[in-house]
């Protein structure tokens, strides 16, 4: 239901996705008769949560640890970017080296 400003909020109770609900006050102002104009506000698409984990380190070799979660949603892919401390400082993640999971992610 709105409220007198025009607004309302579902916050996704029972696991449903939380929606905010907002009306055109001059659409509202018209009487009982005619619909009122409402936008629904609401994630489009649920991503994913991802952890980064420690890294081990064996000599010259570096192993990246982290977890992929799909949350339900559809199937989560995963890739590591890596890059030196003074680039990433400069350029953030632009230009990075990659590295696939393996596993590629949850499905």
């Amino acid at each position: 239901m709105l409220d007198r400003a025009g607004e309302s909020l579902d916050e996704g109770e029972g696991g449903g996705e939380p929606r905010l609900y907002v009306g055109d006050a001059a659409s509202l102002s018209h009487g009982p008769d005619v619909r009122p104009d409402v936008k629904v506000f609401g994630a489009l698409l649920t991503l994913p949560d991802a952890i980064t984990l420690p890294a081990t380190v064996a000599g010259q070799n570096v192993t990246f640890k982290g977890e992929v979660g799909a949350d339900g949603g559809p199937a989560a892919t995963c890739l590591f970017q890596y890059t030196e401390e003074a680039t990433f400082a400069k350029v953030g993640f632009e230009g990075a080296a990659t590295a696939p999971c393996a596993p590629a992610g949850p499905r």
